[in-house]
């Protein structure tokens, strides 16, 4: 399975430096996506029911990480979500990303194993739905789900 390096974030450790600077020691700043993962972001179930990301926002996948609308920390699992807005009135894309992924990766013809970034799941979503998991008593009995690192919904 390759993976491919989409984006290096740099501009972004300081604000993910706020979430716990220890959280991200020996991390890379790189972000990746599978091919796997390219096709489940593109599931004919996901694509049916409306929640798949357009086709243009994966090719475009390198451009909305490096200039999210807002980005999430997900205390659930410790997952940062980065947020498009495609300007489609109350829907913004969300680009799920785990941190620090042990991860094959082919590199001068030889593959080795480095912890990497990677984007495991996108959907669309309603504002209001996104809004609601920074609401109090979901998920982590009383405590909110989402935190905003950076930018707004």
């Amino acid at each position: 399975m390759n993976t491919k390096v989409l984006a290096e974030v740099k501009e972004h450790w300081d604000v993910l430096n706020k979430v716990d600077a220890r959280w991200l020691e020996g991390k890379s700043a790189g972000i990746g996506i599978t091919d796997e993962r390219i096709r489940h972001c593109r599931d004919t179930d996901k694509v049916a029911r409306g929640a798949a990301v357009s086709l243009d926002s994966l090719l475009m996948l390198p451009e909305i990480l490096a200039n999210p609308s807002a980005i999430l920390l997900d205390r659930r699992d410790s997952a940062i979500i980065y947020v498009h807005n495609p300007g489609t009135g109350s829907k913004r894309e969300k680009f799920v990303v785990r941190i620090g992924i042990n991860t094959k990766v082919a590199k001068q013809e030889k593959r080795t194993r480095r912890l990497m970034n990677k984007v495991t799941s996108a959907g669309i979503i309603d504002v209001s739905e996104l809004e609601e998991l920074f609401g109090e008593g979901h998920a982590l009995k009383g405590q909110k789900v989402y935190k905003l690192i950076d930018g707004a919904l």
